[in-house]
């Protein structure tokens, strides 16, 4: 193989390591998103119990009322 074939092997090896690192940035970026939006619905489903574990004590303490 010449010094010519190899550095333009080695240019080419370049350019497709920077179109995988351009790629895997994006997709880090998308599971950024992805992990923001699963912390937000956790979070929405905690208060969803809290706030039927209130209901519940509510109707309890209401119960022993009437």
């Amino acid at each position: 193989m010449k010094i010519n074939e190899i550095k333009e092997l080695v240019k080419k090896l370049e350019e497709k390591k920077n179109i995988i690192a351009k790629e895997r940035d994006e997709i880090r970026e998308v599971y950024d998103e992805l992990e923001n939006l699963l912390e937000s619905f956790d979070r929405g489903i905690d208060d969803l119990t809290d706030g039927m574990n209130l209901l519940d004590s509510g109707i309890c303490s209401l119960s022993e009322v009437v």
